[in-house]
């Protein structure tokens, strides 16, 4: 097999849910070409599910050097600190990604639920608005039970967005 097949075994493996076989066989993909964004990225999210975080920061970092401008990595390290409660990092990974795609929804969302839990209610009403005007359906999917929007449930402007 050569690294394309592996990183595609890989991503199948992922789909069902046998996430240590999809790192080995990304790490073998890697192995013969450690220049594969989409390995690094893939076993990156694998580590993820793993609950790896400090691992997956690593892969990522890898990206990194090879796309320091991949909106993917970013939101992928954001989620990753955001695990291992680095919050101040995490919100320089997110806001890096939605700087570089500012139409990517994850990223905005992503700032809006750090920023509530940091209790920046500005912060939070405006990233929260933004992935709103990228996508209202997917916004009010999660926006009206998730935890992380708590500390700011109760102000107006969230109240008009999930309305």
């Amino acid at each position: 097999m050569n690294k394309k097949d592996w990183t595609a075994k890989g991503n199948s493996l992922v789909k069902m849910e046998r996430y240590e076989e999809a790192v080995e066989n990304y790490n073998l993909s890697l192995n013969e070409n450690p220049q594969d964004l989409e390995a690094w990225l893939n076993k990156a999210c694998a580590l993820l599910y793993l609950n790896k975080p400090e691992e997956a920061i690593a892969c990522i970092d890898k990206a990194l050097e090879l796309d320091p401008n991949n909106t993917t990595a970013w939101v992928n390290k954001g989620y990753a600190l955001f695990r291992l409660k680095d919050f101040d990092e995490a919100m320089i990974a997110f806001k890096k990604a939605s700087e570089i795609t500012p139409s990517h929804i994850q990223a905005w969302y992503n700032r809006a639920c750090l920023a509530s839990l940091q209790k920046n209610i500005e912060e939070a009403l405006y990233s929260l608005e933004k992935a709103f005007d990228l996508d209202r359906e997917i916004c009010l999917k999660f926006a009206k039970t998730d935890p992380h929007l708590d500390n700011i449930r109760d102000k107006d402007r969230f109240k008009e967005l999930v309305g």
